[in-house]
């Protein structure tokens, strides 16, 4: 596996990157007629274009039975790497990629739908937090 260099702040120099577990592994059925389904994570990256945080859409992205840094490390080929924090991230704009752009399979297109649907839970929550639930004024 390849080297990955991560670095504390956003710059002009270093990839920007967000992972996603999607669901955890399952096993449906029992003895002999048990399917084991994997686990499912997804990642965009942005490649370094002199901004220090990304821009609107990413330049890469992919979906991993396991978590993908081997994979994230094999593009990005030991250059520097900032991974976004979660108020940082907008899966609710970066998952449909994968639902428009990427045939997949029921259960993954049922996590990628839930997975999706907590963004903007989750986003909502961040929206109140910092304008208010009320019709307030511009800020």
């Amino acid at each position: 596996m390849e080297h990955m260099e991560f670095v504390d702040e956003p710059s002009a120099e270093a990839w920007c990157g967000a992972v996603l577990k999607l669901c955890d592994e399952q096993i449906e059925g029992e003895g002999l007629d048990a399917v084991k389904h994997p686990e499912q994570w997804a990642f965009v990256l942005w490649c370094p274009d002199g901004a220090n945080l990304p821009a609107r859409r990413p330049d890469a992205w992919g979906l991993d039975t396991q978590h993908p840094v081997a994979r994230i490390a094999g593009i990005l080929k030991g250059a520097p790497i900032y991974e976004l924090e979660d108020h940082e991230t907008l899966w609710s704009s970066w998952l449909r990629i994968f639902l428009v752009c990427q045939e997949a399979d029921a259960r993954i297109a049922e996590a990628l739908q839930d997975g999706l649907l907590q963004a903007i839970q989750r986003e909502d929550a961040e929206f109140v937090a910092r304008y208010g639930a009320t019709g307030s004024p511009a800020h």
